[in-house]
């Protein structure tokens, strides 16, 4: 600053100078900006810090750095860290390995109970070789080891045993043949299986391929979770044929250590065997008798279902009900609103949040509600962030918090106050787009839309995006100042530079770009008397003041403008409370009623949804669309393989209820259809087919030998109910842990694993009922066909 007040303006002819500093107030500081920062209603000033690597490592870091310095500083200064990411991140991650550990250990506690000792331990041994091999490999994808990687991993745990438990139990049949040699009996056990293994494992990853190509933010969220479920897969595949075939091959030494688990093995095992030949084996053969009986309860169950989520009694949701742990609050208020204005009404929206939050409390001695609370203030807006407690976040329920907060608040006139509070959440529910020509047509259009709004339960907050703008002052040369020969340009340009300002220079200091600007002192610039006293410079040199030369008036502005396509576009916003209404209800109503009338009562009126719908929308689009075509894969690898355009089809009803199994335990459990639980549901179809695969591959071995069709289903069953149970059993125990978990770092992770979990076992049932029962009756049409020929 004193650099620049020496600059010379002028010369002198005394021979002296005249400087800036003689005619100018020099100040080196920050730029003209209103802002009030307080933290928990302390003044305040923040720093954001941003990892490019290790978020952990900088965040611990950070906390070391805060830890040494807050020694030394002044009484009644205080430097903390809060609104930590790293924090959530790394007690996610900690759930996650927590998880992980207890699914690994359980699905090879379900092995070790229900197969040989050696066939469990190196098919445990399989899952920790498909993982090594998908962490070596990662890299090369792009994919760092973070939540969504980990949770993919997760998945995987009882999906990668599937094949090891198939070709250990052909190869450990092979072995007991006598005189076998237990190598040669090893290759001709994987020769067997091989390749209802290999078309398994395809299924598999036809299934999972739909989740690669969602677009938008649930692509990028379920790209890294699919990539590992594809990589355990593979190498579960090449561990499966080439690895584990090795270690089986090798004669097992005889050990008397664990004599009792053996005892309590086989006991268990024979109370599967006759749970089956008491129970399953006689329910299955009335089922097959009265084939048409249970196909037809299956088909209304599947209609139930479809009933249950068309007619929205299964709320549909783009992202899962997860609230976040730290959210915030907006404030906007409407241009040319004074700066105190803006602060009187932040501060009350500070003020009710506090006074909540002390009477939350008060009523439980030791509650901590709030880690901490921010406010920023500017002069058209204001920002509030709150960080929930460990206590609060297992207490308090988000929605509910910021709906009181909202209600304590009242009516805040033409200010608008938006609240993020989940993940991939956005500050409105509802959102259209109203088009048209007249902006008299656009205005009632947005009118009777608003109200048909507010007429839905559970509908709040509808505005629209018509936002008063702030008086302009508007300047016209008056005949003096024409006469004068002023011209309209060069008065605008004189005043801008006198109150915004004119760039005389610009400099860099370090990383900062500095401006110097000239223009009037502050005080200068508050009052419409300074204004109308403005010196204007005249063509001759001469000076006047601004209300002689020109007309100042005040007209109304325009806060924005929002054009599509060169029309002019309304924006109708609205809140849904999920409790009271369902978001895809309303929706519906809107596209089907509302928006066409309209349309039919406004000529020219266009209308849209608005773009978070239409992205939802798109996405679903290319699930379904990626949907059938992974099912259209899976459909030709069975096709292809056992040379069937019709038996691939039997298989494939295994889908649709695994779909229904997802769709039931959600409406039980209240929870919604989000975009995880579809790809789950997706994913569930492709492993229940593999059970049917089983039952088929029986079947096709024994075809020739057999003369009553019938029996040898009941057959194929019953010798394929254990691996098909076992499958699920290994399943179930990979997803129990986080079925079972609690805390909120968690819950992201449930929607996904649920469906999972459901269309697992409704798809055991379907294999082990009903398709036997669609491939009798496919044997009846068959039957009848030939009879015809």
């Amino acid at each position: 600053g004193d650099a620049v007040g020496e600059l010379v303006l002028l010369s002198l002819a005394d021979g002296g100078v005249l400087r800036i500093r003689d005619v100018a107030t020099v100040r080196d500081g920050l730029g003209e900006k209103v802002l009030q920062w307080r933290h928990d209603g302390l003044p305040a000033q923040g720093w954001e810090i941003h990892a490019e690597t290790d978020a952990i490592e900088v965040a611990e870091s950070v906390r070391e750095y805060i830890t040494r310095t807050a020694a030394g500083l002044p009484p009644g200064v205080h430097l903390k860290t809060w609104w930590d990411d790293s924090m959530a991140f790394d007690q996610r991650i900690d759930t996650l390995l927590e998880d992980g550990l207890s699914g690994f250990v359980l699905v090879w506690l379900v092995l070790t109970l229900f197969l040989r000792a050696r066939v469990a331990w190196w098919a445990g041994m399989g899952i920790l070789t498909s993982v090594l091999g998908t962490l070596w490999w990662m890299p090369m994808l792009g994919l760092s080891l973070n939540m969504l990687s980990l949770f993919g991993f997760l998945l995987a745990m009882g999906i990668l045993v599937d094949d090891a438990i198939i070709i250990g139990e052909s190869v450990h049949s092979e072995q007991q043949i006598p005189g076998a040699d237990p190598l040669q009996a090893a290759a001709s056990g994987v020769r067997k299986v091989a390749l209802p293994v290999f078309l398994s494992i395809l299924i598999a990853l036809a299934a999972f391929l739909p989740g690669l190509f969602l677009p938008g933010w649930s692509g990028e969220m379920m790209r890294p979770i699919v990539w590992v479920m594809i990589l355990t897969l593979i190498f579960s595949l090449l561990e499966a044929l080439l690895i584990l075939p090795a270690h089986l091959a090798v004669p097992a030494a005889i050990d008397t250590r664990f004599e009792r688990l053996t005892h309590w093995r086989e006991r268990l095992n024979h109370g599967l065997e006759a749970w089956v030949s008491a129970y399953y084996r006689p329910l299955l053969q009335r089922a097959l008798a009265w084939r048409y009986l249970v196909l037809s309860l299956f088909i209304v169950l599947l209609l139930l279902t479809g009933g249950l989520y068309a007619g929205g009694h299964v709320r549909r949701a783009m992202n899962p009900d997860i609230s976040k742990d730290a959210f915030w609050a907006r404030l906007t208020v409407p241009p040319g609103t004074a700066a105190d204005e803006t602060r009187r009404l932040a501060e009350r929206v500070e003020r009710e949040l506090l006074r909540y939050r002390d009477e939350l409390e008060k009523a439980e001695p030791g509650y901590r509600l709030l880690l901490g609370q921010e406010t920023l203030i500017w002069e058209q807006e204001a920002g509030l962030w709150l960080e929930l407690s460990e206590q609060a976040r297992q207490r308090v329920k988000v929605d509910d918090f910021v709906r009181e907060w909202r209600r304590r608040i009242g009516d805040l006139g033409l200010a608008r106050l938006d609240f993020i509070v989940r993940e991939g959440d956005v500050p409105y529910d509802i959102v259209l787009n109203l088009g048209a020509a007249d902006p008299t047509v656009l205005q009632q259009a947005g009118a009777e839309l608003k109200s048909r709004l507010s007429a839905y339960p559970g509908v709040y907050d509808v505005l629209d995006s018509n936002i008063p703008g702030k008086p302009e002052l508007r300047l016209s040369l008056k005949p003096l100042g024409e006469k004068l020969g002023l011209q309209l340009a060069d008065l605008a340009e004189q005043v801008r530079h006198a109150y915004y300002g004119v760039e005389a220079q610009r400099f860099q200091r370090g990383r900062n770009d500095v401006r110097i600007m000239v223009r009037l002192p502050a005080d200068q610039r508050h009052s419409l008397d300074d204004l109308y006293q403005l010196p204007i410079h005249l063509p001759d040199g001469k000076q006047t003041l601004l209300a002689q030369v020109a007309e100042l008036s005040f007209q109304p502005g325009y806060a924005q403008l929002n054009r599509r396509d060169r029309q002019r576009v309304l924006e109708v916003a609205a809140r849904v409370d999920p409790a009271q209404a369902d978001l895809n209800a309303i929706y519906a109503d809107l596209e089907q009623q509302v928006l066409p009338g309209l349309q039919g009562r406004f000529a020219g009126l266009i209308t849209d949804l608005g773009r978070e719908r239409q992205e939802q929308n798109a996405t679903l689009q290319a699930l379904a669309r990626n949907t059938a075509i992974a099912l259209t894969v899976i459909y030709a690898i069975i096709a292809v393989s056992f040379r069937s355009y019709a038996l691939p089809l039997v298989f494939l009803l295994a889908a649709p209820m695994a779909w229904a199994g997802a769709v039931l335990a959600h409406a039980l459990l209240g929870m919604p259809l989000s975009m995880e639980s579809l790809v789950g549901m997706v994913a569930a179809s492709g492993v229940v087919v593999n059970d049917s695969m089983v039952l088929l591959d029986y079947i096709h071995e024994n075809e020739a030998r057999a003369t009553d069709k019938f029996a040898l289903i009941a057959e194929a069953c019953t010798a394929r109910f254990r691996p098909i149970f076992l499958a699920f059993m290994t399943n179930f125990a990979g997803f129990l842990p986080t079925l079972l978990e609690t805390s909120v770092q968690a819950q992201f992770l449930v929607p996904m694993t649920l469906s999972l979990a459901a269309g697992l076992l409704f798809g055991m049932f379907a294999s082990l009922l009903l398709t036997p029962v669609c491939y009798a009756v496919l044997q009846d049409f068959q039957r009848q066909g030939d009879d015809a020929g």
